[in-house]
Formats: structure tokens, C-alpha cells, sequence
């Protein structure tokens, strides 16, 4: 079951990478991972691929830690290591801030706060790419959002440019159903 699965997220990846022209020879992709399954299936695939692609580019793993879990960054980066996969771990005062604004959505500013590193770290080292763990449950209940509560018809794109182009997101599980990337998550750990 495992290779079945296995060979249809992969299928997907590829075919979204191709059809939306995600990656290039010599990119540099930094893959933002919270840790949860959908970005550490991102991160396993996107390594796993460069053993039989033509296509070579570089992977940096960033991981903020927003300090909820106080042993989520050891587990991540013992991942990291035993994986061979170069990271980057920035501790932050994000959960702090969100609290001193309790009024606030809090998963907005965290999410605008943990972009807002994200780019700052790709930008020191040079990496004009950003992958993101997003699948195609995450683009469906986006659109769902937006239609209810932002009264307009918009959802997550596979690929998007931001300050005039010089950083790009990239969505590799943006054709992955949820459900396949659970079955997998599960079937590795």
C-alpha cells in the first residue's frame, strides 16, 4: 500500500510542478515546515526527487518556532539531521506578541508574522523561492473562506510572486488530497 501512495503524491507533485512550471534547474527552495505532516511530506518528497529528476536544486528547511512547543524544534531538527536536509530553526517572540493582542485573530498575525520571517530568512541566504505544505483541501476551504467571510471568489495559487517578483511560493501538494498525504504521513512514521 505504502509504494501505491507513494507513487501517486509523487505523480502529483510532479505533475503540479510541471504544469505550473513551479522549480528550474539551480532554484533555490526554501521549504517553510511547522512540522505538521503536510510540510515534512513536502520536505521528505521534495529530497526524495532529486535522486531521479533531471532538474537539481537546493533545499533549506526553515522552521520558526513560535515557542508553543517547547520540544517541537529538537524533534524537527533531529528530522532535519538524520535526513540530511540543511535548516535553519529561528526562535521568535510571535507567541508573545499574539497575547499582548488577545483582541486580535490570532491566526492571522501568526500567520502574517511567520511569512514575514520566512521571507527575511530567504532573503539572507539567498533563496528566491518558498514551498509551502499547502494541498488541495487547503486551496478548497480557502475558497470556501473567501467566498463566506471575505465576500469575494479567490483562493491560495499554485504559484505567486511578491515584492515585485524577487521571491516566488510554490505549492508542490497543491493536486494532493489531504487524505493521501495522511496515509502516507502515517505509513512512514
Amino acid at each position: 500500500m505504502r509504494k501505491g501512495i507513494f507513487k501517486r503524491i509523487n505523480y502529483l507533485i510532479g505533475k503540479a510542478i510541471g504544469t505550473y512550471n513551479m522549480i528550474q534547474d539551480g532554484d533555490r527552495i526554501a521549504v517553510a515546515v511547522s512540522g505538521g505532516r503536510d510540510s515534512l511530506t513536502l520536505l521528505w518528497f521534495l529530497k526524495e526527487r532529486l535522486k531521479w529528476i533531471p532538474v537539481q536544486y537546493e533545499l533549506l528547511a526553515v522552521h520558526i518556532d513560535l515557542g508553543f512547543d517547547k520540544d517541537g524544534s529538537k524533534r524537527l531538527e533531529a528530522f532535519f539531521k538524520e535526513n540530511q536536509i540543511p535548516y535553519e530553526i529561528v526562535k521568535t517572540d510571535i507567541r508573545a506578541k499574539l497575547y499582548s493582542n488577545s483582541k486580535d485573530n490570532f491566526c492571522f498575525l501568526c500567520s502574517r508574522q511567520r511569512k514575514k520571517v520566512i521571507f527575511e530568512i530567504a532573503d539572507s541566504l539567498g533563496f528566491s523561492k518558498i514551498a509551502y505544505g499547502h494541498n488541495k483541501d487547503d486551496v478548497i476551504e480557502t475558497l470556501f473562506l473567501n467566498m463566506f467571510y471575505g465576500a469575494n471568489i479567490s483562493t491560495m495559487l499554485p504559484v505567486q510572486s511578491f515584492f515585485d517578483g524577487r521571491f516566488q511560493i510554490i505549492r508542490p501538494l497543491y493536486l494532493v488530497d489531504k487524505e493521501l498525504i495522511d496515509k502516507f504521513f502515517y505509513s512512514v512514521k
